[in-house]
């Protein structure tokens, strides 16, 4: 344990690696498989995913909050049961309006206002982790049902906050009481040396059920991470309250603790559960139209799709109302789809982006 008396660097991108693409709810196993699952929703409002990665370097927009979620899977099924290795990334981030001018001022070397007070606070969540995953696919009363249950290795970690008041003087210069509590793998606030990084060990159990109705209605509903944590061995912690200054033009904060410690403790992070609910309809032979509802901790989502079957192939369009994202999908018989949407064709100025590909083999 030791006193956090060194320089604070200015903020700077919280990490997060992006990757594309997965399933939807698996039907009943009646024989054996092996698969390839991937799955990825990267939704940031303040920024581009683009500039979200890079430093914020860019346009500002509206918005607090950032969601990216990335899962991969190989495995295999034997009747009712599928066995998989898995990697997923989660992270998850909110912040005040004020807190995306402050930091995005100071990132692209815009002068801040004058005489203002900014509302500085950032609250985050981030892993990564790879592990194996476990499921069971039953049938009760015509409901279809899966329990799926995941051992998970994570290696990175953010959980926590930092935040405080900024006050700028007619200088352009400022003044800021700050309060930080949080852990990390690598340390951006703080210049402080991580000799080695944390680890944990967690789990998340996720249920999914659906039933067809009739011949025109069908319901899916999805709980992710329905119970999920990592529990890491010594993670590195920073708990800091005082204040900090900074002249304009200056990369650097200079500040004074009223308390400062720096230490690594056993820390227990919750993974937030994700609701994924969807009502299937028929339109009429061979014409199928989708509404979804994604819960998310930080933001919902409400999206419709239509979709159209041509013997065993599938094309789909559909659209995120709250994202403002279109999508088109295309699937072939159980064996393999796709998916990818974006809320812009120009990949730098995405806000939303991400996909789904499944790829079944049955013997």
């Amino acid at each position: 344990m030791k006193d956090a008396t060194h320089s604070l660097r200015c903020q700077k991108n919280l990490p997060l690696f992006a990757v594309l693409a997965l399933f939807p709810l698996s039907t009943l196993a009646d024989s054996h498989s092996v698969f390839f699952k991937m799955e990825g929703f990267n939704h940031s409002e303040p920024v581009s995913i683009y500039q979200f990665i890079n430093n914020w370097q860019g346009d500002l927009y509206k918005g607090d909050k950032a969601v990216f979620v990335n899962n991969v899977e190989l495995g295999f099924t034997q009747d009712n049961w599928s066995f998989a290795a898995l990697y997923r990334s989660d992270f998850w981030m909110q912040m005040p309006y004020d807190s995306t001018v402050f930091y995005h001022s100071i990132k692209n070397g815009i002068p801040l206002q004058r005489g203002r007070t900014y509302d500085v606070y950032v609250e985050h969540n981030y892993f990564t982790a790879t592990g194996l995953k476990a499921g069971y696919q039953g049938n009760t009363s015509g409901w279809n049902w899966q329990l799926d249950f995941s051992y998970l290795y994570a290696k990175n970690i953010f959980d926590g906050y930092y935040g405080g008041a900024a006050l700028t003087d007619f200088n352009g210069d400022f003044n800021m009481t700050l309060d930080v509590d949080y852990q990390y793998y690598k340390d951006i606030l703080f210049e402080r040396e991580v000799d080695n990084a944390p680890s944990g060990n967690g789990y998340a159990i996720d249920f999914a059920i659906n039933k067809q109705f009739n011949d025109d209605w069908q319901a899916n509903i999805e709980f992710k991470d329905l119970l999920a944590a990592i529990h890491w061995n010594q993670a590195p912690e920073t708990y800091y309250q005082g204040s900090a200054t900074r002249e304009s033009g200056d990369e650097f904060f200079e500040y004074t603790a009223n308390t400062g410690i720096e230490r690594n403790v056993d820390h227990v992070q919750t993974i937030p559960s994700k609701i994924l609910a969807s009502v299937h309809y028929s339109l009429a032979e061979n014409h199928q139209f989708n509404l979804a509802y994604d819960h998310y901790i930080v933001k919902d989502f409400i999206r419709a799709s239509y979709q159209h079957t041509y013997y065993r192939h599938a094309f789909e369009v559909g659209y995120n109302f709250t994202a403002g994202a279109g999508s088109i999908g295309y699937q072939y018989s159980d064996w393999l789809r796709f998916e990818f949407f974006a809320d812009t064709p120009q990949f730098k100025d995405a806000k939303t982006l991400g996909g789904i590909l499944s790829v079944q083999y049955r013997f």
